[in-house]
């Protein structure tokens, strides 16, 4: 039990449901709980199923990159995590099915295929592997209008934001694993280019993302949330990312990517709990 709770990421599984539980918290009816309690339930799931494909596939890497995961250490077997990312596939498929919400089974079917894709190729690839998970990342805040009456101003900026953000985390954690990546035949941008270079990319794309944060704290991503929070969010997450990349830029070290890959989600975090104040 231990290992398949491992396998599916239980604190990024918390980052999702926190943050569309605070986005539906802020959007919706008491009349539209049940269906936000389905909604969450089955991205959720998705997600989870999308952390298992990923570690089959990622036998070869993990290795060298992370050996206590629990396929590589034998906690559990190759044929047992297929077994279990089989269920979560079909339980995320059917509660899609049985909530009644108009388009959640043909997104739900999309985001599965997409992360089955990831994992068995597109993320051994130079930019495209970290482009498409960002995008699911911002899919899990889009996916909310679904049980809304018209699209929320507020879930698409947050979806902007969540997919910038978790593309440049995922640059930082493709330099931390480039070792295990070269090992396994991945053609990711920092086994092209190598860390260094790589790193200062990263670094710049994240001075560029806090700059235009800092820009917008006048011009909140909704019409209907506090000026003043938004405000707020916008300074501290943007100073963030800024110290982020300027700290990339002078320390291009696969241990300052480790740390940046951390401040960036501890940003995130800071960023999702907030919604509730909007």
């Amino acid at each position: 039990m231990l290992a398949r709770l491992k396998l599916i990421r239980p604190v990024n599984l918390l980052f999702i449901f926190l943050g569309q539980t605070a986005l539906l918290f802020h959007l919706i009816s008491s009349r539209e709980i049940m269906q936000g309690f389905f909604l969450v339930f089955c991205t959720v799931l998705s997600a989870a199923g999308g952390y298992v494909i990923n570690d089959i596939y990622d036998i070869k890497s993990d290795t060298i990159n992370r050996p206590e995961r629990p396929l590589v250490s034998g906690k559990i077997t190759k044929t047992n995590a297929i077994v279990f990312y089989l269920a979560l596939l079909l339980s995320s498929l059917l509660i899609a099915y049985f909530s009644q919400i108009s388009g959640l089974l043909f997104f739900t079917l999309i985001i599965n295929i997409v992360l089955f894709l990831y994992a068995l190729y597109v993320k051994r690839t130079a930019i495209i592997g970290n482009l498409l998970v960002s995008a699911c990342v911002g899919a899990v805040f889009i996916i909310c209008n679904l049980i809304l009456d018209e699209p929320s101003q507020l879930a698409s900026g947050m979806s902007v934001f969540a997919t910038a953000a978790t593309f440049l985390r995922e640059n930082f954690k493709s330099i931390e694993d480039i070792e295990g990546d070269t090992h396994a035949g991945y053609r990711t941008l920092p086994v092209l280019l190598g860390a260094k270079q790589s790193m200062i990319i990263s670094g710049f794309l994240c001075v560029a993302f806090g700059g235009i944060l800092i820009y917008r704290t006048n011009s909140p991503i909704a019409t209907d949330i506090s000026h003043t929070i938004w405000t707020m969010i916008a300074l501290i997450s943007g100073i963030s990312f800024i110290g982020v990349g300027i700290l990339a830029l002078t320390k291009p070290t696969a241990s300052t990517a480790h740390k940046n890959s951390l401040y960036t989600k501890l940003i995130m975090l800071l960023v999702i709990i907030s919604i509730f104040w909007m």
